[in-house]
């Protein structure tokens, strides 16, 4: 399968793109879980901050063509005090999904591939990665990062959190990376809300969060 990759900014124009090939050439038993779970193909881009529209085509050799487009914004985490990526989710079940290439970045930080699945079984566990931006390690001051799953209703089944000291960054603008893991066991099926919150302690600093909507089921 040929793979394409293409970043379209606002202005109709190619931000940045790659192409790649996927041999399906696969042993019986790797292509017996194939055709259960499907095959998943990490690669990734660099660009700038901006709005784009993500691109991303597969083509076979008999000449079948299928495509997917994806809105989505590249922010400047250097504008604010305080800023946090997306959320990077995986899952306990995420190593069972046969993975083609690697995102050298990630390194060790999560123990499973990244999944674009948000439904998951109540025996699952779901494992985490943000990044929490702070422009203000001059000063001294500690974050508090904290990880809470709701359920409909925002009834809160799951919170954790961690606090962070400025001192990491050695009085530099800079980072904290952030994992978590959230055990599913127990939880009721429908749909919760998960959400990943930083705030400092500086007055008057302002609090940052990103939110993932999953469903569990039986």
């Amino acid at each position: 399968i040929e793979m394409s990759y293409t970043a379209v900014n606002k202005q109709g124009k190619v931000a940045g793109g790659k192409r790649d090939s996927v041999d399906l050439a696969l042993k019986p038993e790797t292509r017996a879980r194939v055709q259960e779970t499907g095959i998943r193909v990490q690669t990734s881009l660099e660009l700038a901050p901006g709005t784009y529209q993500l691109r991303v085509a597969a083509r076979q050799t008999d000449g079948r063509i299928g495509t997917v487009h994806y809105d989505l914004v590249v922010p400047d985490f250097a504008r604010e005090p305080l800023g946090i990526s997306g959320v990077l989710l995986s899952a306990a079940s995420a190593g069972m999904v046969p993975t083609i290439g690697a995102i050298p970045e990630l390194g060790e930080a999560v123990k499973a591939p990244p999944t674009t699945a948000r439904t998951f079984s109540a025996n699952d566990e779901l494992l985490l990665l943000a990044e929490v931006y702070d422009n203000q390690g001059a000063i001294g001051h500690s974050v508090d990062i904290t990880t809470t799953l709701k359920a409909e209703g925002r009834v809160r089944v799951f919170s954790n959190s961690e606090t962070r000291s400025s001192r990491e960054l050695g009085g530099a603008t800079g980072g904290y990376g952030y994992t978590n893991r959230v055990p599913l066991k127990g939880f009721a099926p429908g749909l919760y809300v998960l959400t990943v919150e930083a705030r400092s302690t500086l007055k008057g600093a302002a609090t940052v969060s990103r939110d993932v909507q999953i469903r569990i089921v039986p």
